[in-house]
C-alpha cells in the first residue's frame, strides 16, 4: 500500500513543471493580495473563508476551482458576474479590488469594471501587496497559495486520501494548525 503510494506521488511529480510565483502565480492570484495586504490579517482570512465557503456550496463548483484572474475570465458571463460580484460584496475587499483598474488588460475586465465601486484605484496598494507578496515564502504569498489550493480541494479538483488526514487537517487549519516552516519550505 506505501509502495503504491510512493509510486503515484513519484509518478506525479515526474508530470509537474516547476512555475515562476513572481511571474506566473503571483500576477493571477492579485486579487486575494490586494485583499490581504489592505486589511488585517484575521479579517483577509475571513473573507478568504467566505469566498470558499460559496464557492464550495454552490451548484456549479465543478467550473469553480480554478480561483485566479485568468480562472475567473473563462466563466461563462452570469457565473463570472455571480462570482466576482460576491467577491467584491464585503466593502473592504470593493475598495481594495478597484486597484485591479490599473491593468488595461486584466481578464473580464467588463465584468470588474461593472462590479466594482466607481472610486480610484490606489496605486500604493498595489505596490505594498506586490511587495509583500513578491517573495514566496512569505506569510502573505502562503495565505495566497492557500486559497488558491482550497478552491481546488473544496471542488473536489485536489484529493486527498484517508490516509493523508493529518496533512488535510492542517491545511483546513491554516494558519493556526500544523507548522507553518512546513508550509513555507521551498
Amino acid at each position: 500500500m506505501v509502495m503504491c503510494m510512493v509510486q503515484v506521488l513519484m509518478n506525479a511529480a515526474l508530470k509537474m513543471t516547476p512555475v515562476s510565483w513572481m511571474n506566473e502565480r503571483l500576477p493571477e492570484m492579485l486579487w486575494a493580495a490586494l485583499i490581504r495586504v489592505s486589511i488585517p490579517t484575521d479579517r483577509a482570512l475571513e473573507l478568504f473563508r467566505r469566498f470558499l465557503m460559496f464557492v464550495s456550496k454552490h451548484p456549479e463548483k465543478d467550473k469553480l476551482s480554478d480561483l485566479t484572474l485568468t480562472g475567473f475570465s473563462k466563466l461563462e458571463q452570469p457565473l463570472r458576474e455571480e462570482v466576482i460580484a460576491y467577491l467584491v460584496a464585503p466593502p473592504e475587499a470593493a475598495q481594495a479590488l478597484v486597484t485591479l483598474r490599473w491593468f488595461s488588460d486584466l481578464p473580464a475586465r467588463d465584468t470588474w469594471d461593472k462590479l466594482l465601486p466607481a472610486t480610484e484605484p490606489d496605486v500604493q496598494l498595489l505596490m505594498t501587496a506586490v511587495g509583500a507578496h513578491l517573495w514566496h515564502q512569505s506569510q502573505e504569498a502562503t495565505d495566497c497559495r492557500w486559497v488558491r489550493v482550497m478552491g481546488m480541494l473544496v471542488t473536489g479538483h485536489l484529493y486527498l486520501p484517508i490516509e493523508m488526514r493529518e496533512i488535510a487537517e492542517e491545511i483546513l487549519g491554516y494558519p493556526t494548525k500544523g507548522d507553518q516552516h512546513k508550509v513555507r519550505r521551498p
